[in-house]
């Protein structure tokens, strides 16, 4: 029986994608050196282990419609690829762990600068008009996101800390110093 031709359009894509996920893996693990050791880490990453599960929930949770990595991948990429990937990278993971070593590749981000909303139309733009932000390896997003899910446990911030915590903002780190200048001024 004949596939029909957006069928074979499709899974050629699919094929293709695959390929070029696994060739860049592949090269990623070539790129591990002993000058990206992780030192002194504190948890036994011997024992721990991504399993598969984790990695496919990981990239079905991905935002579609992000801007592509430096290697031109994307986070749909990954989405609809074959589930074989989900396979590839727990073990890519788990080598990382277990050598404790960060590939190259997951270190390069490029910035992108993204004009901050002023008034943008009236008045000519400075550098201080834009905020960057960097594109990481989509690949090492996925690492990053399983390694939080994994040890989210251990990674424990300080109370005062008031940036990058989720569940507080500016408005809770204002209330702080509005108290305690309150409380020391008035005694």
């Amino acid at each position: 029986m004949l596939m029909p031709r957006i069928l074979q359009k499709n899974l050629l894509r699919t094929l293709l994608d695959v390929t070029l996920i696994i060739a860049l893996i592949s090269l990623r693990l070539l790129e591990m050196s002993t000058s990206n050791c992780v030192e002194n880490a504190v948890v036994d990453c011997s024992t721990s282990s991504f399993d598969t599960e984790l990695v496919s929930k990981i990239i079905m949770g991905l935002k579609c419609g992000k801007a592509a990595d430096i290697d031109g991948l994307s986070n749909e990429h990954l989405s609809f690829c074959h589930p074989i990937l989900s396979v590839i990278l727990s073990r890519l993971f788990d080598l990382i762990l277990s050598n404790r070593y960060i590939p190259l590749g997951f270190k390069r981000s490029y910035i992108v600068r993204i004009p901050k909303p002023k008034d943008t139309r009236t008045k000519a733009m400075t550098c201080y008009d834009f905020r960057g932000i960097a594109i990481s390896s989509a690949i090492s997003k996925v690492f990053e996101y399983c390694f939080l899910e994994c040890f989210h446990s251990l990674l424990v911030t300080e109370k005062k800390q008031f940036d990058f915590k989720k569940g507080i903002s500016c408005s809770h780190a204002i209330y702080t110093v509005r108290e305690f200048v309150d409380r020391h001024c008035t005694h």
